[in-house]
């Protein structure tokens, strides 16, 4: 087989995303046509199996806590740690192979199913807008319903994570569910509930958020309530997200669902907090380096997080030529993250006079 008399496209209407997964023994949680795994075809092995998510039906895919993304063929090249571009004729030759696809097969009839099958994604492009739209109205519901109280839930907060649980019970930042698992509201911009995320006490995983429902919008806060001269604090996590609710009590607190969620935070609050005079903090995780010595996820996007800010107005320069900061990255220090560096006594005081 000689891969430059492939068609691309011919090889792409035959491409399974179920030969995919079965050649490369691809396994995970399969919930609906999405396939939870633990492998990144980019980043390689996550820390939790639930981290990276392929559409079964039009073999897209997307690692939630790094954000990068692709669809089969960039799967097919990840695996085979190759690159897409660099590397290109020999992942279509690889991709050839998996859908059985020939030099000579008809390009007339890979256009035929490549419109059918445009068409199928687009009606379930649809039904997973509804089913969203639809979760989004229950997990509105389920926030109304959940306990205000629960004791274990409570010790959690106040032994395990050394947080006032009296004080978020207070504000109505935290509810409980039945386990004692605490739980958060993700918003819109607007105000409105899109999610409910729970930090776990028991089983393997540690951060659950409503199935079908997004994951973009903000823990606790939201943008809108960002008024003249407000404090910001963009966090990631559940825990950061309500200890940053202590730290900085008077601040509006834009928590990420996930670390891929920070820049997009910043996108929409870091204008406004410009506009309006404000000052934004940025609480990226301090994760180890990755293998190949590149940062680590957290500070890569809290580094994004902080590009998006300066280019959006919050470091200008005063009369005499000298920077003037309006957005500030937190920095832990040795700790892992915000709460970490909170209960070994950090507060936004220390930040400021090391600054």
């Amino acid at each position: 087989m000689t891969a430059g008399r492939l068609d691309r496209d011919t090889v792409l209407a035959a491409l399974r995303p179920e030969d995919v997964l079965s050649t490369y023994q691809i396994q995970g949680r399969r919930q609906g046509d999405e396939l939870r795994t633990g492998v990144c075809p980019a980043c390689g092995p996550r820390t939790r199996r639930d981290a990276v998510s392929i559409n079964v039906v039009t073999g897209r895919w997307r690692c939630l806590p790094h954000g990068c993304s692709g669809a089969l063929l960039e799967l097919i090249a990840g695996v085979n740690q190759l690159d897409i571009r660099r590397d290109f004729p020999r992942v279509l030759e690889m991709a050839a192979a998996i859908a059985g696809v020939t030099p000579d097969a008809d390009p007339a009839e890979a256009r035929r199913v490549l419109e059918r099958r445009a068409a199928e994604e687009r009606a379930a492009e649809e039904a997973r807008a509804r089913r969203q739209e639809s979760a989004m109205r229950t997990a509105g519901c389920v926030w109304k319903d959940l306990r205000r109280l629960h004791p274990e839930g409570q010790r959690y907060l106040a032994i395990a994570r050394g947080l006032d649980a009296d004080e978020l019970i207070t504000r109505d930042l935290v509810r409980f569910g039945d386990a004692g698992d605490v739980y958060v509201a993700l918003w819109s911009s607007g105000g409105e509930v899109r999610n409910v995320v729970r930090r776990c006490l028991r089983g393997d995983a540690k951060v659950l958020g409503w199935p079908a429902c997004p994951t973009s919008g903000t823990l606790v806060g939201c943008v809108g309530g960002i008024g003249r001269g407000t404090t910001v604090v963009i966090a990631e996590g559940v825990i950061d997200t309500l200890t940053a609710c202590l730290a900085w009590p008077d601040a509006v607190v834009l928590g990420a669902h996930g670390a891929a969620e920070m820049p997009t935070i910043a996108k929409v609050a870091a204008p406004r907090v410009a506009q309006l005079g404000g000052e934004l903090f940025i609480c990226a995780h301090n994760d180890p380096p990755r293998k190949d010595g590149q940062p680590g996820v957290g500070q890569e996007r809290g580094d994004e997080a902080m590009a998006i800010a300066i280019e959006a107005g919050l470091v200008s320069t005063d009369a005499a030529g000298e920077p003037v900061a309006r957005v500030h990255a937190v920095d832990f220090g040795p700790h892992k993250d915000l709460n970490d560096s909170y209960r070994a006594g950090w507060r936004p005081a220390l930040q400021r006079r090391a600054a």
